[in-house]
């Protein structure tokens, strides 16, 4: 073997390795000194891709998720902290209501200086 052919041979080997693992490689280089069909190779590459892809796929599903439920929490935080508002100002409306109705004096007048005199 020739000097060039086996540094090609070696690339190929680091990317197969890096592509389909050490393990798919290693069945890809025995489906081939086999004489495996490409089909057959190809139903190895299959085996040995897909893993790879679901991954990135559920770790895009998991980024989504993730702000999806960060955007649910700010959008409670701002109905709870509005809530928390209306509800003091009806307390202090009921208070008011309650504590400082305006009497009426004995004159029959809502507001007057003479003080029921």
């Amino acid at each position: 073997m020739t000097e060039k052919a086996t540094k090609e041979s070696g690339l190929q080997r680091h990317i197969g390795i890096k592509k389909y693992g050490k393990k798919g490689f290693e069945e890809l280089q025995a489906a081939g000194r086999e004489g495996a069909s490409e089909k057959e190779k190809g139903a190895i590459k299959d085996k040995h891709l897909p893993k790879k892809k679901t991954n990135e796929g559920l770790s895009s599903k998991v980024e989504h998720l993730v702000s999806q439920k960060d955007e649910l929490e700010k959008m409670l935080i701002t109905i709870q902290t509005n809530m928390i508002d209306q509800l003091t100002l009806l307390g202090a409306n009921a208070f008011d209501t309650i504590y400082h109705k305006k009497k009426k004096c004995t004159c029959g007048k809502d507001e007057c200086k003479c003080e029921g005199k």
